[in-house]
């Protein structure tokens, strides 16, 4: 038999990433070979929380059904873990709130998720505040209706250890009401994080990401550069904000293309590396609107990775196919996002920015 504590530990003094998950794809495979239940499972989450906070999020919605199934066969063998049924419920929080940035997960899937979350919560004690957290969050980008009647019912239900902690709850109230044009609620929800009354490992930091989408979309530039200083700093030092390298570019783009270039340079491969297609969107759509402003110059000269897809070993590209490339990157994203959504907000939102050369309120 193995010992599952030991290898536990092994893989715990691996590097986070790919060599962990890796690590920890070998172990849930040896536990199902043993049928150790509760290793299928923990190995499982350890894998999962390695996909959503340092690799690709995406890998966890093959692995989390496989370790919901297993949960629950374990509970009906009369096995009742508190402590899994939490990871279970944890696990299940970053299935919903990645669910909205990856447009291969349906609108159906995304809503039988909620509804089975919601049952298990109830059958378990817990409050409904998660649940109609991440459901405003989802349909935010569908139907207004339910994405406030979401918001509304969330203030109202109460918080418990399954809860969020209050500066992430807080932040996603400045997301939210920047997003619906609530612009003094929000400002008002975003001072205690802004000051430090309210904190957490990623909390205010999240928060300048959205303020400077705000700003820009204003034309207050000097605050969005602001907030962009920020936001940038805290990707450099805490490698917290990532998700914003392409909210950077873009007002960049639109503040200054010597900027945008240099910006350009230092992080084109962490897009092309991106699997998540809402950030890739973001930098696409900043990407091409830099190369439709970039000048009169047809031949662009700069140094780009091997790894880049249209790498040139002369280090000359020209204009106009760097902007063809990003416009059909990001076009392609756009409607697979409006597909799944069944509206046009991702293909209009690349129209208007590029035709108009500012930001909406696309927060």
């Amino acid at each position: 038999m193995t010992d599952f504590y030991r290898l536990w530990q092994e893989i715990d003094r691996l590097e986070h990433g790919a060599a962990a998950m890796a690590a920890y794809k070998k172990a849930f495979t040896l536990a199902d070979q043993e049928k150790n239940h509760y290793f299928q499972i923990v190995f499982r989450y350890a894998y999962n929380e390695e996909a959503v906070f340092y690799d690709d999020s995406m890998m966890m919605y093959v692995v989390f059904p496989e370790m919901l199934k297993i949960y629950d066969e374990y509970v009906k063998t009369g096995n009742m873990d508190e402590e899994l049924t939490h990871d279970i419920l944890m696990n299940y929080k970053w299935v919903l709130e990645n669910s909205k940035y990856f447009h291969q997960i349906s609108a159906e899937n995304i809503e039988s998720f909620l509804e089975d979350f919601k049952r298990r919560c109830l059958e378990h004690g817990f409050s409904l505040r998660p649940y109609h957290q991440y459901r405003c969050f989802f349909y935010d980008l569908i139907d207004e209706s339910i994405a406030e009647e979401s918001y509304r019912n969330f203030l109202r239900a109460e918080r418990d250890e399954l809860c969020d902690c209050e500066a992430c709850e807080q932040n996603l109230m400045v997301f939210y009401l920047l997003r619906t044009k609530k612009d003094e609620e929000a400002l008002n929800a975003a001072k205690p994080l802004l000051n430090g009354t309210i904190r957490c490992k990623e909390v205010p930091e999240l928060t300048y990401g959205s303020l400077l989408l705000y700003y820009l979309s204003k034309d207050q530039r000097k605050q969005a550069a602001g907030y962009g200083k920020k936001i940038k700093n805290s990707i450099q030092k805490k490698g917290i904000g990532k998700e914003f390298i392409g909210s950077i570019l873009l007002f960049y783009a639109i503040d200054s293309v010597e900027d945008a270039f240099s910006y350009y340079k230092k992080n084109h491969m962490w897009a092309e590396k991106n699997k998540n297609p809402y950030q890739k969107f973001y930098f696409y759509l900043a990407a091409s609107l830099l190369w439709m402003k970039i000048g009169e110059k047809e031949t662009i000269k700069m140094k780009l990775s091997k790894e880049c897809g249209f790498y040139d070993p002369t280090d000359c590209y020209q204009k106009e196919q760097l902007f063809f490339y990003y416009h059909e990157e990001a076009l392609r994203i756009a409607r697979n996002f409006d597909a799944r959504n069944e509206n046009l907000n991702f293909e209009q939102m690349l129209l208007e920015i590029l035709e108009k050369q500012q930001v909406m309120n696309y927060v």
